[in-house]
């Protein structure tokens, strides 16, 4: 009789585990943020939640964020690590790891004009793997304008060859 309460009570403390896991990922975060790091939101989340949350270091240098969030940790994580083209796994015991995503050139259209001349090749699509993006001041390199969220717009300085 005493091994049979003994399994009883090993199974129900097993489940019990098992849902607490599940249940890091539900509980509600609530964030209230201006002008925070990343590392700072990352840690509310960790202690709201108890998740363990892996990252490199490195990966989120010198990125702010701000606004309210007021969902389950996993939704509020992936709308968070989205703005920053990065996204996470799960493991078990409520760990996630938290990498980059693979960047893929993307396409901007762009007007070309010739040297020297008035006459402009008809706009087309083109590959840029890093954009310049410009402000009305001064030049601003494309990680600095997205945690900065500078608006400004995207130039492609082609010179045309008579081979074409």
């Amino acid at each position: 009789m005493l091994l049979v309460r003994l399994l009883i009570f090993s199974v129900i403390s097993l489940s019990s585990i098992c849902c607490l896991a599940q249940n890091a990922w539900g509980k509600e975060v609530f964030l209230n943020i201006e002008e925070k790091p990343l590392r700072y939101v990352l840690n509310e989340i960790r202690n709201q939640t108890d998740l363990n949350l892996i990252y490199n270091d490195n990966l989120f240098e010198e990125i702010t964020l701000s606004g309210s969030f007021n969902s389950s940790a996993e939704s509020t994580l992936s709308e968070i690590l989205s703005r920053y083209n990065c996204s996470f796994k799960k493991y078990e015991n409520n760990a996630a790891v938290i990498y980059k995503k693979k960047s893929t050139p993307k396409k901007f259209k762009a007007v070309v004009h010739k040297t020297n001349t008035a006459e402009f090749i008809p706009p087309s699509q083109v590959e840029i793997l890093k954009p310049t993006l410009l402000s009305k001041i001064d030049l601003v390199y494309p990680q600095e304008a997205i945690n900065k969220r500078i608006e400004g717009e995207t130039l492609a300085k082609l010179f045309i060859t008579k081979e074409g």
